[in-house]
């Protein structure tokens, strides 16, 4: 993935059996501004085709200065719900990984589920941040899925929905 690569996941609990969970669906949302390897070479004076020798990426993706991390955030979550038709009502668990968080307070997970959720019907939601960077994705999946199998039976809402959000461009010099 490339940077400011914005994946949500839904995950689902079956009530048919003790447990079974997994993912429904995945979308992904990038930056506005698609900027070739090619700027990016002319400017850290390297050789044409050196970026994409050693990493294989063709373009890199860098949030406009009109959008904030929460705007890349809730797209890709207001894109999966309309994908999946699960509502914010359904959601049982709302984790949010990044390196890279705008805000510390209030939450990421907390700041999606009030703009998914605006009558507050879901205020008994799991929603929390983790700040753990690549690792973080993985931590997320395993507290969603742990979090559906504690709930099993005793919970109505039956999906975990993770958010994972990076904007590196906000930090890297030269950035165009």
């Amino acid at each position: 993935m490339s940077e400011n690569c914005y994946s949500t996941e839904i995950f689902h609990r079956s009530p048919k059996a003790a447990f079974v969970c997994g993912i429904v669906d995945v979308v992904c949302s990038v930056g506005e501004i698609a900027v070739e390897n090619q700027i990016l070479e002319e400017q850290l004076n390297l050789g044409a085709g050196y970026i994409f020798r050693r990493s294989g990426i063709e373009s890199r993706f860098y949030k406009s200065t009109e959008s904030s991390f929460f705007d890349l955030a809730i797209k890709s979550v207001n894109r999966l719900l309309e994908k999946t038709g699960v509502l914010a009502s359904q959601i049982s668990v709302l984790i949010c990984a990044s390196s890279t968080f705008d805000k510390n307070a209030p939450s990421l997970a907390c700041r999606l589920m009030n703009s998914i959720d605006k009558e507050g019907t879901n205020q008994d939601c799991f929603a929390v941040d983790i700040n753990s960077a690549c690792t973080g994705y993985i931590y997320a999946m395993s507290m969603a899925v742990d979090k559906l199998r504690a709930n099993a039976g005793k919970d109505k809402k039956k999906y975990a929905m993770v958010v994972t959000n990076e904007v590196f461009s906000d930090y890297l010099g030269n950035s165009p």
